[in-house]
């Protein structure tokens, strides 16, 4: 009966009686009928529309286009996922909980000598499951974990979905590695045109990769794991919207150049034309990992044009493409890694690139 006679009153004479119910009657215990009546009802309020979502799951997300492609992906805080089969809600990231209770592994679809893949079920939803393979790299399969979340919030990079212990659960993508980008563009039930942007496309997202590892706010991370081509295009998925994503953060090594602190790509000497210059052991004699000299994220410099023109070799228009990047890669291939660009300085050009390409078939 209180509230009533109170909310019925004028805004103005409302404002003024609370004036006098703390004034005059503060010790009497009016100040309680207005606590019940109007601060109460105002916390409930608050903890309804702007708690209540959180503790019943349904944190909203932001949305991110890709300006290249037209792809959109929604970005969730920090504790929460979301997937492209899911409502526009953000989910809680999965626990032992729902490994023991609503996660069915299907089978297996990946293995190397680090970790195990496999393809998982949960709520109807596909979700891929990692499992160390072995003791002996437990501790570099624990630093990838440890990498991939510290590394959430960025479309680049994998989407981790929670964990239980040693086993962790990130976003499944049907189309697999980018090793097989020639198979899911032969396949007419891609739904993917083999056009020139496309194509292109992935390029952009590559560089766009390496421009945050190299930038992040963790410090300049140096792609390891990238000895060959084949090694490299492994390390990134193709997305259902035919986008990379970085996968495999294993072998992650980080450069501190006010540090002075340098990096060497494991402990074995490497070969072939794909790795930087400075990544090969310079001397005749037989190669000893002490006196190999360390390096930075130059060398991962050196890589891109192989990489994008494996993405680009078999496209329509690929000559004058790769003669508009001539320049850019060119520099790439400087002999000296200081006079290489970095991947800001690459990422604009192929953006200048990127504008003069037909994209009308996207």
């Amino acid at each position: 009966m209180i509230c009533n006679n109170l909310l019925k009153s004028h805004n103005t004479v409302f404002t003024r009686r609370i004036f006098v119910l703390f004034s005059d009657n503060f010790w009497n215990g009016m100040w309680l009928k207005v606590l019940v009546c109007v601060a109460i009802p105002s916390i409930i309020a608050w903890v309804t529309t702007v708690s209540w979502p959180r503790i019943w799951n349904v944190e909203p997300g932001q949305l991110f286009c890709d300006k290249y492609g037209k792809s959109c992906h929604r970005i969730c805080p920090a504790g929460f996922f979301h997937l492209p089969s899911m409502s526009n809600q953000c989910h809680p990231l999965l626990t032992c909980h729902d490994l023991q209770n609503g996660i069915v592994k299907v089978n297996v679809i990946g293995a190397g000598a680090v970790k195990q893949v496999s393809l998982a079920s949960w709520k109807g939803h596909m979700i891929a499951m990692n499992e160390p393979i072995t003791e002996l790299y437990l501790k570099d399969y624990r630093y990838g974990l440890d990498m991939l979340q510290h590394l959430q919030g960025h479309p680049e990079v994998i989407q981790f979905l929670g964990s239980c212990n040693d086993v962790y659960f990130t976003q499944y993508h049907k189309f697999g590695s980018a090793d097989q980008l020639e198979n899911i563009l032969s396949d007419l039930d891609s739904g993917h045109p083999d056009t020139m942007a496309t194509r292109f496309n992935l390029c952009l997202n590559y560089i766009k990769i390496l421009n945050f590892l190299h930038t992040n706010k963790l410090g300049t991370l140096v792609m390891c794991d990238s000895s060959d081509l084949d090694k490299t295009l492994k390390q990134y998925l193709i997305t259902d919207d035919l986008a990379l994503v970085l996968n495999d953060v294993d072998s992650l090594a980080m450069v501190h150049h006010s540090a002075g602190q340098l990096i060497k790509c494991g402990h074995r000497q490497l070969g072939g034309e794909f790795v930087a210059p400075e990544q090969l052991w310079p001397h005749d004699t037989e190669f000893r990992d002490e006196a190999m000299q360390p390096y930075d994220e130059k060398s991962d410099i050196w890589k891109i044009p192989d990489v994008c023109n494996n993405f680009i070799d078999r496209g329509s228009d690929a000559v004058k493409v790769k003669l508009d990047l001539f320049s850019i890669h060119s520099a790439c291939k400087e002999e000296q890694a200081s006079f290489r660009p970095t991947t800001a300085d690459v990422l604009q050009e192929y953006e200048r690139v990127w504008n003069s390409i037909d994209k009308s078939n996207v």
